[in-house]
């Protein structure tokens, strides 16, 4: 599964870099960004992890299409001494933005999840796959690419409050 997770970073990087090719903000179709936030689980025995992650989306007008992976970078505590959990998400999103140099921002899409609890020498790894959505709060800054707070469903137990910078 790691090799997965490493094979789509790539893409996502070489896609990233494509788009981004002589793309002006104002111009281009497709956009990269780099984000970062908090994993919040809604259980008591769990505190939050830190993720950061990368987008690349395609879209003019108001209406786009994403493909977000986030990795945590660093791991939350659980109530077992000693143990820590960890998230890597990768999603597919359809995104709708208002108008205007503040604007909304709207997600819904699938989202694949690989959650890992790590002790001493012992991790065990767990997956899922679902529905996610996203509400935002956009900056259009012109050339200067956008700025976009965040906060997702990741699941039912999980969700993601981010800041994240489009180029």
């Amino acid at each position: 599964m790691k090799q997965t997770l490493n094979m789509v970073s790539m893409i996502l990087c070489a896609a990233a870099l494509l788009f981004a090719q002589g793309a002006r903000a104002g111009e281009a179709a497709a956009y990269f960004g780099l984000k970062a936030g908090v994993m919040l689980p809604d259980l008591a025995d769990l505190d939050a992890a830190y993720n950061a992650g990368m987008l690349v989306g395609y879209g003019r007008g108001p209406v786009a299409a994403e493909a977000e992976i986030t990795t945590t970078v660093l791991p939350g505590d659980t109530a077992l001494s000693g143990v820590q959990w960890d998230i890597t998400t990768l999603a597919l999103y359809a995104v709708y933005r208002s108008a205007g140099a503040v604007y909304v921002k709207i997600k819904g899409g699938v989202l694949y999840e690989q959650v890992n609890f790590d002790a001493v020498g012992i991790s065990l790894q767990g997956n899922d796959s679902g529905a996610s959505l996203g509400l935002g709060l956009g900056f259009n800054r012109g050339d200067k690419g956008r700025v976009e707070i965040e906060y997702a469903v990741i699941d039912s137990d999980i969700s993601l409050i981010s800041l994240a910078y489009l180029f």
